[in-house]
């Protein structure tokens, strides 16, 4: 099957941290700034009070518990690359994503096929694209990793293919 246009991506960790920080778990960037500042403040009124010696256990649990989920994308991305690794020898695995009467993603001897009528969203993101399916599975894209075609190209392609649908720039 001739396809349209390629892609030979490797996990990225910018990518993946993005992604599982906006769709996935752990508090978004704006909502741990105002969590921090609320407790800072909190700590700063105790101890102004004196009653700092009263209430420091629940200020210190508060900030463990806010530090735990700030990280924890980190944490999961870090933790599924090693196991990736340790699956692959010691290396990312190449994903080879193709996209023609359907998309196929081949990661190894593994393919994964999507359909176009399953596609309910493009989404941009810093580092990356993501191609949202209704089965809540999606593709990360890299921007760069085009082999055959270009991104620009790629963005036509997908509202051709999906003209309800609203590509971002």
């Amino acid at each position: 099957m001739e396809y349209s246009f390629e892609l030979c991506l490797t996990p990225n960790y910018k990518m993946t941290v993005e992604d599982l920080r906006k769709y996935g778990v752990g508090p978004k960037i704006p909502t741990a700034i105002v969590t921090w500042i609320l407790l800072i403040s909190l700590f700063v009124i105790s101890y102004t009070k004196g009653m700092l010696v009263k209430y420091w256990k629940i200020e210190t649990v508060l900030a463990v518990v806010l530090l735990v989920a700030f990280f924890t994308p980190h944490y999961l991305t870090w933790f599924s690359f090693a196991k990736l690794k340790k699956k692959n020898d010691g290396r990312l695995p190449e994903a080879i994503v193709r996209f023609a009467d359907s998309i196929t993603c081949q990661i190894g001897e593994g393919i994964l096929a999507f359909d176009y009528a399953d596609l309910v969203g493009v989404i941009h993101m810093r580092h990356s694209y993501k191609l949202q399916f209704t089965n809540r599975r999606g593709l990360l894209l890299d921007t760069d990793a085009f082999t055959k075609g270009t991104f620009s190209e790629f963005k036509k392609f997908i509202r051709q293919k999906r003209p309800d649908l609203v590509i971002p720039e």
